[in-house]
């Protein structure tokens, strides 16, 4: 009985790990692709941000285009 409940722990503690690792890295794969800002119709207060529509593209080779940002490597 001891030995079931103690594989039990151990089985959910690396459940756990997994789905937390799976949940807080993100890979290559995961963040390629197009993001679209829309929310621009606001008074500006950080100056990091586009004010204006915007399309920021990921390829999966390191590099990002964007008409706010430039071309560059990420």
């Amino acid at each position: 009985m001891k030995n079931n409940v103690s594989r039990f722990i151990i089985a959910m503690i690396f459940t756990g790990l997994v789905f937390t690792v799976y949940d807080n890295f993100l890979f290559k794969n995961m963040i390629s692709g197009k993001y679209v800002n829309t929310n621009f119709d606001y008074e500006p207060f950080l100056v990091e941000i586009p004010y204006r529509p915007d399309t920021l593209t990921l390829i999966e080779n390191e590099k990002f285009s964007s008409r706010y940002w430039g071309n560059g490597n990420y």
